[in-house]
């Protein structure tokens, strides 16, 4: 795209939640019928480029921001940070209201002084044309007063005019020291970071990670550090862990990181020293920062948080069972009753498979560690925090949630139409003479649970094998690609567990791989054993 396209200007963001999206491209299409010209997600958001950046490039280059205000809205992380940043840009902001709801204390702030335009009543034209009009003639509307933007542009710049010449004049007196106040912003920040002996490049900013100095990393973004550079400097070996034990109760590194999570993926990974890789929510967990962590799910961090599974010796890992990691979370009790709404609130699910005799014949001559520890730690969320956790079967209950809604506006793929499409199981077809592979006998989905780089993960279980027990499952974004992991012992033939101080355990999580044709029920796992795909 060349720079032209690149600054071209817009009449207005649309602000929106996914779940009115439809709404909001009515809206969108009926202003451009009038001329004017809008940014929308995930229409405006250039090919290949980082979602987050694109919307604020969007809010950036528009001239106001429309608010679509319902209750999806008022529960939405995204449209609360879009409102944030089109605020402090001076953006007006036009509320339409297209449900008899208030808006939420967190979005209170940016439209309680703005009228609201309801647009329930059908009459949507009318609205459109009352919303043009005012986009058009620069009024803003404050309370039921029509303000002209014009005239207080024209008295900044009579006032500016004035200013100019003091400054004008102090240079002549006080010489080099007041030139400083023309530099830029970004230089200003810089040289301060000079004048500190902190190096502006990525060694610097580590630094200043690990001491969470609030004051500091608000240079760094005032500098010119791109969410590239936060992201080199926190996958440096123990920095993200040092910087959420550092800002534990620090409002200044913490308000920084909040301000950091549109542009930052809140799923990133981190190099960890048993996972390889692992989302970095688990290293805020492990710190015990509830409020770190809290902020990176109300940016869109999936409760079960990714890890590198493979040939790793926990049975029920956080990113299988988050819930189970509460008891485990180094803070208060409030803290973790804090936690575990969060992660009820934010996706987090508890699978429990019904494991009964008539579906599984024989399936209670096995049991399931799994399933009993689901049971209990579900009685005991409940019954320490009075908190229901949410529980699931299949996908087929509920193929979509707030996990596969968040990815979608991160990165402009359906991931919610991706779960529809998502098989309520893969069975094997029996090979004659060979029983083998039976650990994968029939595999259930039970929920789509987090996107990481274009990739699906999705929670599901493996019945009538050698052991009932839960499945994490790698999907490729075409779901051409599968991976299916599951904790199993040494005797499948699948490779060996990875090492623990010398000792290599018997049993961990092997995988192994399926191709899919979609346009097929059919699967084959290892190019050779062929499975039957299973629709809702």
């Amino acid at each position: 795209m060349n720079e032209q396209a690149d600054q071209k200007q817009y009449s207005a963001f649309i602000s929106y939640a996914s779940h009115n999206r439809s709404f909001a491209e009515q809206i969108a299409v009926a202003l451009e019928s009038k001329g004017l010209t809008v940014w929308i997600a995930p229409r405006n958001v250039r090919p290949g480029a980082e979602y987050a950046e694109e919307i604020i490039r969007g809010i950036e280059q528009s001239k106001c921001l429309i608010l679509i205000l319902s209750e999806a809205s008022n529960l939405s992380a995204n449209v609360r940070r879009e409102l944030e940043r089109a605020a402090s840009k001076g953006k007006p902001i036009y509320p339409v209201r297209i449900e008899d709801i208030q808006p939420s204390p967190k979005l209170e702030y940016f439209v309680a002084m703005h009228q609201w335009l309801d647009v329930w009543d059908g009459l949507l034209d009318k609205h459109v044309e009352r919303l043009a009009d005012a986009m058009d003639s620069q009024e803003e509307w404050i309370g039921n007063v029509v303000l002209q933007r014009r005239r207080r542009r024209l008295v900044s710049g009579g006032f500016g005019a004035v200013a100019l010449a003091l400054l004008v004049a102090a240079v002549a007196v006080f010489g080099a020291d007041i030139r400083n106040l023309f530099l830029d912003e970004q230089q200003r920040a810089r040289n301060e970071l000079e004048a500190l002996n902190i190096p502006f490049n990525v060694d610097g900013l580590s630094s200043v990670l690990i001491s969470a100095d609030g004051e500091k990393l608000e240079l760094f973004t005032r500098a010119g550090a791109t969410s590239g550079d936060v992201k080199a400097a926190l996958r440096r070996n123990g920095v993200a862990d040092q910087f959420f034990e550092s800002s534990k109760g620090k409002l200044g590194a913490l308000q920084w990181f909040k301000a950091l999570t549109p542009i930052l993926d809140p799923n990133m990974t981190i190099p960890s020293e048993y996972y390889e890789e692992e989302g970095i929510l688990a290293s805020a967990m492990r710190a015990g920062n509830v409020d770190a962590s809290i902020i990176l799910l109300e940016a869109g961090a999936s409760p079960h948080v990714y890890q590198n599974l493979w040939f790793t010796r926990a049975q029920l890992p956080r990113s299988v069972q988050p819930f189970l990691y509460i008891d485990e979370f180094a803070g208060s009790a409030e803290e973790k009753a804090r936690l575990a709404k969060a992660f009820v609130a934010f996706g987090a699910s508890l699978s429990i498979p019904e494991l009964d005799e008539a579906t599984y014949p024989g399936i209670d001559d096995y049991g399931s560690y799994e399933v009993e520890e689901a049971i209990a730690v579900r009685d005991q969320i409940k019954n320490q925090y009075a908190i229901e956790v949410p529980t699931q079967v299949s996908i087929c209950e509920k193929p979509t949630s707030s996990v596969c809604e968040g990815a979608t506006v991160r990165t402009g793929f359906d991931w919610c139409d991706f779960a529809k499409k998502l098989p309520r199981s893969m069975k094997a077809n029996r090979v004659e003479g060979y029983s083998g592979y039976y650990d994968f006998h029939l595999i259930e989905l039970a929920q789509l649970v987090n996107v990481v780089n274009d990739k699906a993960y999705v929670l599901g279980y493996s019945l009538m094998g050698y052991r009932p027990g839960y499945v994490w499952i790698e999907i490729s974004k075409d779901m051409t690609n599968w991976f299916v992991y599951k904790y199993v012992n040494r005797s499948s033939g699948m490779g060996h567990c990875k090492a623990e101080d010398g000792y290599v355990p018997d049993e961990c999580w092997r995988r192994v791989d399926f191709k899919h044709a979609i346009d097929s029920n059919s699967m084959k796992m290892l190019d050779y054993y062929d499975y039957t795909k299973q629709s809702c």
